[in-house]
């Protein structure tokens, strides 16, 4: 038995183990430019990739008991599917290692036709897949057997990136994307496009491109896959193109566009009251007009609509947040919680909610992260079914909230409640290792800082930690100096007995 601690890395290395946090812009339509993963520059073709740095920057300290097990000359390391993925500095192979040992299970040649930057995305769709976007080249490897599942001529540069979102996949930019199959990155199906402004301050001189428009991806529902996008640059046969929004059911697995609609869309969509059921039969889309549409996510056919109004929307957080639960559509809005019929929008109950209230549904899987909460909030946990109250508590501005795995809430360090609402110790999670890269040389530490065990010259980050009965087991890439690749550590450090 052994509990495992992740901290992944985002394209080369940043480290992402961040908490499920409401903290997203408070009265944005859908972000559609996250952090992109970091790139590193091309691979110096003076470092061989068998050679180590000429001057090693990773130095272990004194009495702190880490024992190096491997260290392999690397471009990239991520944690895949349970396997850690090292790309060689060169490009031309990636190779599967066992995180235990620091043996090598497969090695994979990439065939890549041109070398240059490259970017990586570990444990991408259902199936876990590691995917490099190198040059022109999408390649998608299974990480257990270092199969090459897919390869796919896509372009590059650093303005574009995959997405994954709300079961859907993406290729693309702040401009334009288009989708991919979430199981081997293929590209498919229509482009999306915004409208492009070219900002001149002279003409004929250098100028800035802005681009401008509906652009929303609601996610997958069913079998389609629905977004909202520019209407006066959409692109279909006989389809009016103009101003304004435009609502698009795309089949998940052809990419053919199954319907088109005006009726329904948002110049401005609102994240946090927009997506739908698990069982693709009802989708909602809300704009920061407070204007909430619900439809058929198979044929675009309108079933309700409703209005909260504007003036929710225009203290820089929005009031509204919406979520399926079983029976229906939950929203909270600015002064009000209601549980609504998915196919009438008849409130099945309502409850009035204190100032600045944010109601939440008990025992039930919430996207969180796509939830605002920059501002104070008192949040009401409620029975879905029911309206009934169950607990409250205030929320500081700034705050995290995230969900455990038995659907219980947690505030981090101070408040958790269980799936029903009941009140429970918070337990810290504490990591295995932990990297302080406040100060230079970086220091890798003990998860609770109390123990140093390494200083680190250039920088560094985790890519994955696992617990055994005899040791904690870590992958650490590390950067070479300028002129030197970087590497990946595999080391271990024993636990008492």
């Amino acid at each position: 038995m052994r509990a495992r601690s992740r901290c992944y890395v985002s394209g080369v290395g940043l480290p992402r183990s961040l908490p499920l946090a409401i903290a997203l812009c408070a009265c944005r339509a859908q972000s559609s430019a996250p952090p992109a993963p970091v790139v590193l520059p091309a691979p110096s073709a003076s470092a061989p990739a068998t050679s180590a740095p000429a001057v090693d920057p990773f130095r272990p300290l004194p009495g702190a008991a880490l024992e190096i097990v491997t260290r392999l000359p690397a471009y990239d390391a991520q944690s895949s599917g349970g396997r850690i993925v090292v790309v060689d500095p060169d490009l031309r192979t990636a190779r599967g290692v066992a995180l235990e040992t620091g043996k090598e299970r497969w090695a994979t040649p990439l065939a890549l036709e041109q070398i240059g930057r490259a970017t990586s995305y570990p444990s991408f769709g259902p199936k876990k897949r590691l995917v490099l976007h190198v040059a022109d080249a999408l390649v998608a490897l299974d990480p257990e057997s270092g199969a090459i599942v897919g390869r796919h001529h896509a372009w590059w540069n650093e303005k574009v990136w995959l997405q994954e979102l709300r079961g859907a996949c993406t290729l693309g930019g702040e401009c334009d994307y288009r989708l991919v199959h979430c199981d081997d990155a293929q590209p498919y199906g229509p482009h999306f496009r915004v409208t492009i402004t070219h900002l001149y301050h002279d003409l004929g001189k250098p100028h800035d491109n802005v681009c401008w428009g509906p652009k929303f991806l609601l996610g997958r529902a069913g079998a389609v896959i629905i977004a909202v996008t520019d209407g006066r640059e959409w692109e279909s046969p006989g389809v009016d193109r103009s101003e304004g929004p435009i609502t698009v059911g795309v089949d998940a697995k052809s990419g053919a566009v199954v319907w088109t609609s005006r009726a329904i869309g948002c110049a401005r969509c609102v994240s946090e009251a927009s997506g739908a059921s698990p069982d693709g039969s009802a989708c909602w889309l809300t704009g920061t007009d407070g204007k909430l549409a619900v439809f058929s996510c198979a044929s675009g056919k309108s079933l309700f609509h409703k209005t909260y109004g504007e003036q929710q929307l225009a203290s820089g957080a929005p009031e509204l947040f919406a979520t399926w639960v079983d029976g229906g559509l939950f929203v909270s809005a600015a002064d009000a919680a209601s549980l609504l019929d998915a196919k009438t929008g008849k409130p099945r109950w309502s409850v009035t909610l204190p100032p600045g209230g944010l109601a939440l549904p008990l025992a039930t899987k919430l996207d969180l992260d796509y939830s605002s909460l920059w501002r104070a909030r008192k949040v009401l946990l409620l029975d879905p079914k029911t309206g009934k109250e169950a607990a409250r508590f205030d929320l500081p501005e700034y705050t995290g909230l995230s969900q455990s795995a038995d659907l219980g809430l947690r505030v981090p360090g101070k408040l958790a409640f269980d799936a029903k609402g009941l009140k429970r110790a918070f337990v810290e999670e504490v990591p295995l290792f932990a990297l302080d890269r406040e100060r230079s040389p970086r220091r890798l530490l003990t998860g609770d800082g109390a123990t140093p065990l390494a200083e680190i010259a250039t920088d560094a980050a985790i890519v994955e930690s696992a617990r055994t009965e005899s040791a904690d087991q870590l992958a650490l890439y590390v950067w070479g100096r300028p002129g030197a690749p970087g590497e990946v550590l595999f080391a271990r450090r024993p636990r008492a007995p």
